[in-house]
């Protein structure tokens, strides 16, 4: 069976800029000092689960649609809060984010580690594939070529994982595939990639969806 996406596109043609006055992501003078690290250690205990891989659903919308950003604790206490968001993203008149589908096994994000000591970041990298060469894959393909935004993918553990922030999108990376025999895979791989001093974000805030916003994670 072949998946593909669901929503209309709400993208519009528009060449993706900045927005100016949105509240972005950011850790200009963020401190560090307040977080305490947990009293009974961290890492695996027995019984813990941890399945690889992620789902079938993402959300991507385009930078030059949002209007303002989520944004991390200016003082982060807990090991948790390092890495989340607070806050909700805002939409552009009529601009929304894009619920993909795609088969199981075809989403990935790999963080890796970059830069000389003392200037340590992410380079945050993964993707997700959608079957087919349809007109809408081809479009969707050709309307990120030359984009940037932001990705939220859902996990298995309840949280939704985010890469990409105001001033650092994600840069979305398409190619296609037909194969030469029947049992070839046949679409379009989406890879994307951004620097950040985060490898990925906790994003439980609402999705601004076309006809509807899927709620916040509590």
């Amino acid at each position: 069976m072949t998946l593909s996406v669901i929503n209309s596109f709400d993208f519009g043609i528009q060449l993706p800029h900045f927005l100016t006055g949105a509240t972005g992501i950011g850790i200009a003078g963020m401190g560090f000092g307040n977080v305490v690290f947990p009293p009974n250690g961290i890492g695996y205990a027995d019984g813990d689960e941890n399945m690889g891989g992620f789902g079938v659903t993402a959300y991507i919308a385009l930078a030059s649609d949002i209007s303002a950003w989520p944004i991390e604790y200016s003082a982060p206490d807990s090991l948790e809060k390092m890495v989340k968001l607070h806050g909700n993203f805002a939409m552009v008149a009529q601009k929304y984010f894009l619920k993909i589908q795609v088969p199981p096994d075809t989403i990935s994000n790999d963080p890796e580690g970059q830069g000389e000591p003392g200037s340590r970041s992410f380079k945050n990298k993964g993707e997700f594939f959608i079957p087919g060469l349809d007109s809408e894959t081809r479009g969707l393909a050709r309307r990120l070529n030359n984009s940037r935004g932001v990705i939220i993918i859902p996990t298995d553990d309840g949280f939704r994982l985010l890469i990409g922030s105001e001033n650092r999108p994600v840069q979305f990376m398409p190619s296609g595939k037909s194969g030469k025999k029947a049992s070839d895979v046949k679409g379009f791989v989406f890879n994307y990639e951004n620097d950040s001093f985060a490898p990925g974000y906790t994003y439980n805030g609402s999705i601004p969806l076309s006809g509807s916003t899927l709620p916040a994670v509590s």
